[in-house]
């Protein structure tokens, strides 16, 4: 798994990718947050972060009213996190826009699908054996937001997703063929630990 960061279009595909994740605003700067169990992927994050930022990355923890027990990772700002995060925030409200998400590649397509992908197997009613396999992205953005990534991926990858009503939102959903083509693009990048609850072609937790 190799990230590069020498270059402009390197550093803006990673940090799009965190951005449209888990991230929050921070005036015009921006930080990420986690929970606690995920440590192996905050440590990745982190060392990501500083390679493009060169500098350290501070890590703030605090535990919710509830007890979950979460972690923020607070990068230093540089000039294109901040120019990123102007286009993709109003206010505190992220508003996904043609003009951020041209610049993701795969590596930063990567990051948005570990923080915000999931997987979903399709069985057989009577035998319970698996028949296909769907990917979801989970953006829960409104409808002319949705139309606007399909639109993006459907021009940019040919990779064809559909839109699926959640609530009052909507997020993204590939079919079994489609979600092999996705993963294929991202998987150099892939955190080995997260393949087996990501890759569609791997069914180690279809029973789970």
């Amino acid at each position: 798994m190799d990230f590069e960061v020498s270059s402009k279009r390197q550093q803006r595909g990673i940090l799009t990718g965190l951005l449209l994740g888990r991230s929050f605003r921070r005036q015009s700067n921006f930080g990420i947050e986690h929970q606690n169990p995920e440590l192996e992927y905050i440590a990745f994050k982190r060392s990501l972060l500083a390679q493009v930022t060169g500098r350290a990355v501070a890590l703030r923890q605090w535990q919710t009213r509830n007890g979950h027990q979460m972690i923020q990772l607070l990068p230093t700002q540089i000039p294109l996190s901040r120019v990123l995060v102007q286009r993709l925030y109003r206010g505190n409200h992220k508003v996904i826009r043609t003009t951020l998400l041209t610049g993701l590649t795969p590596p930063g397509l990567a990051l948005w699908f570990m923080d915000r992908g999931s997987r979903h197997y399709i069985h057989q009613r009577k035998t319970q054996t698996i028949k296909g396999v769907e990917l979801y992205l989970n953006t829960l953005t409104p409808q002319a937001e949705s139309e606007t990534i399909a639109a993006y991926f459907r021009e940019r990858w040919d990779i064809h997703w559909g839109l699926i009503r959640y609530h009052h939102r909507y997020r993204l959903r590939l079919g079994t063929q489609a979600s092999r083509q996705f993963f294929e693009l991202i998987a150099p990048y892939v955190l080995p630990s997260l393949k087996p609850l990501l890759d569609p072609s791997d069914n180690r937790t279809a029973t789970a």
